[in-house]
């Protein structure tokens, strides 16, 4: 739920954005950012399957603060809404 960002992330391992950009990018293929939509969506998905949460409070406990990008987010990841995902 909390707020990570690279420069938070480079502060706590002591080490330059730049280095850190750069290495995530060349060993996991993707950027730090792309990899923590990856987690909050991963963590949405195991909510919706799990739990009776409204979507909304998924969204938050996720780490969206807007619902509607939540959304948009999860529908672009997985080809359906939340809701869908949750009813099939």
């Amino acid at each position: 739920m909390e707020k990570i960002s690279l420069k938070e992330f480079s502060e706590q391992f002591h080490l330059s954005e730049k280095y850190i950009s750069r290495y995530f990018k060349e060993h996991f293929h993707i950027t730090l950012s792309q990899y923590i939509t990856h987690l909050r969506l991963e963590h949405a998905k195991q909510l919706l399957q799990d739990t009776d949460i409204p979507v909304t409070e998924i969204a938050m406990q996720s780490g969206y603060q807007n619902v509607s990008y939540f959304i948009r987010s999860f529908r672009k990841t997985y080809g359906v809404s939340p809701l869908k995902y949750r009813k099939k």
